[in-house]
């Protein structure tokens, strides 16, 4: 939709730019977050537009955002784990055990710190890990 930058910004309407964000979005193929970005990106040049007493009100204001799912599983190759270590190895020693910890457990740093004395089976290879976000609930951690 090219005709919304010939549209005076005190005439453009929400379903203007509605329409013009569907389009981009369907002929870019854009994710969630995308689309939400150039909502974003609308919205402050008609919120700027008002605080320099440009324009009355935002007609972004009421456009849905999209849900945003971005998350992925991604693993550490062989090559980019021994590289990692022997950085840290070298670099920042002292925190070499807390790396290989998390590196195979998956523990969180927080994680780690709330372990005490006893949480560890090692007759099973076990670590009972405390989440304190989960109203005290516990989780066995393995290692590989």
């Amino acid at each position: 939709m090219a005709e919304l930058a010939n549209i005076p910004a005190a005439h453009v309407t929400r379903n203007q730019i509605q329409d013009f964000l569907d389009e981009r979005s369907d002929e870019c193929e854009w994710s969630g977050s995308t689309y939400n970005r150039a909502v974003a990106a609308f919205s402050l040049i008609f919120r700027v537009a008002i605080e320099n007493e440009k324009l009355p009100f935002n007609p972004v204001h009421g456009i849905r955002r999209k849900q945003e799912n971005n998350a992925r599983v991604r693993f550490l190759s062989q090559d980019e784990e021994t590289a990692l270590t022997s950085a840290i190895g070298s670099r920042n020693p002292e925190y070499l055990p807390v790396y290989l910890l998390a590196m195979h457990s998956g523990m969180r740093l927080s994680e780690q710190l709330r372990a005490q004395v006893g949480d560890y089976t090692s007759t099973t290879g076990m670590l009972m890990v405390r989440q304190k976000k989960v109203r005290g609930r516990q989780r066995p951690a393995t290692f590989r």
